[in-house]
């Protein structure tokens, strides 16, 4: 089957700003669309891989360069840079205002959210400010941190944002959490091992200059502003409780604690309650489960519950 891509701009929230995108559709009507928000220092077009997967089962896929990120940085030095005012409900709109786009385009056709890592926490947030009509939602690598820890970063990032500027990268909290990113038995040298077994990929995405930048003092800001924002039980009972929603995650992925913070996710969803809350756990897997050296089972497993909730 025929696929191809397609990217275009559309205007971001923040006035002046144009947001990157990339559609991937197959030689014939969508039976759905699934929209990708993708994690902190990487960008849409690394999930072309599983985008055409996906378009030979009849899914269109989409997503954005969140700002800050690949092609939506201007300028070039604000890679790791939101907006120093509201930059997670920006980043929340901008997720919004493509999902209008693509709705206007092919009306009536079941829409579905992913969002990975990062872009994980901003769905969650999508779900509790524009949840309504949508066919479900899957949240890949998510997790959950205390809210004592979160205002804790908050305030370091502040005070480091008061010396230094809002723009500046954010090199001791970069270090902090990283070194906790590694595997046992292996020195805290950032190699990236923490994202997959797959070391062919984790050596691409190491010499990969549009992955390989610092988040600034405003990005980390923005990040422990939005998990707060979903620590608070007010919130999370906006959401739809008819929207399906499966989480996903690498028993090995430390963003996830190990797969126990996923867990403590799925059972906050439960209690809202959600009515329709699933769970999958890969055994081995580290954060990035679409670049597993088992993606293959990754792939089906996303796809059959996409088809299934059509």
């Amino acid at each position: 089957m025929e696929t191809r891509r397609q990217d275009f701009y559309y205007p971001s929230t923040y006035p002046g700003i144009q947001i990157h995108g990339i559609e991937w559709s197959a030689d014939m009507p969508p039976k759905g669309i699934l929209q990708i928000a993708h994690g902190m220092v990487e960008y849409i077009e690394r999930y072309e891989e599983f985008a055409r997967y996906l378009n030979q089962y009849g899914f269109l896929v989409v997503g954005n360069d969140h700002l800050g990120h690949g092609e939506s940085v201007h300028p070039r030095e604000e890679y790791g840079y939101f907006q120093e005012k509201n930059g997670s409900d920006i980043l929340v709109s901008d997720i919004h205002r493509l999902r209008e786009r693509m709705e206007e385009q092919y009306p009536g056709v079941p829409y579905f959210l992913l969002g990975h890592s990062m872009g994980s926490f901003l769905v969650r947030k999508y779900l509790t400010q524009y949840g309504s009509g949508l066919s479900g939602a899957i949240l890949m690598g998510t997790g959950y941190q205390p809210t004592w820890l979160l205002k804790t970063g908050k305030a370091l990032v502040t005070l480091g944002a008061a010396v230094k500027g809002w723009k500046s990268p954010a090199l001791k909290i970069n270090r902090m959490l990283f070194r906790e990113g590694k595997q046992k038995g292996e020195e805290p040298d950032y190699s990236g091992s923490w994202l997959s077994k797959d070391e062919e990929l984790v050596k691409k995405y190491k010499n990969d200059a549009r992955s390989q930048f610092v988040f600034t003092l405003n990005g980390y800001y923005c990040l422990f502003d939005t998990v707060e924002y979903l620590n608070k039980k007010e919130n999370l009972r906006k959401m739809d409780p008819d929207i399906p929603i499966l989480l996903v995650s690498g028993s090995e992925d430390k963003v996830g604690a190990n797969g126990r913070g996923v867990r403590y996710v799925y059972h906050t969803l439960k209690k809202l309650p959600v009515h329709d809350v699933r769970m999958k756990i890969f055994e081995g897997d580290r954060h990035e489960i679409l670049n597993e050296t088992d993606r293959d089972k990754v792939y089906y497993a996303i796809r059959m519950w996409l088809q299934r909730k059509l």
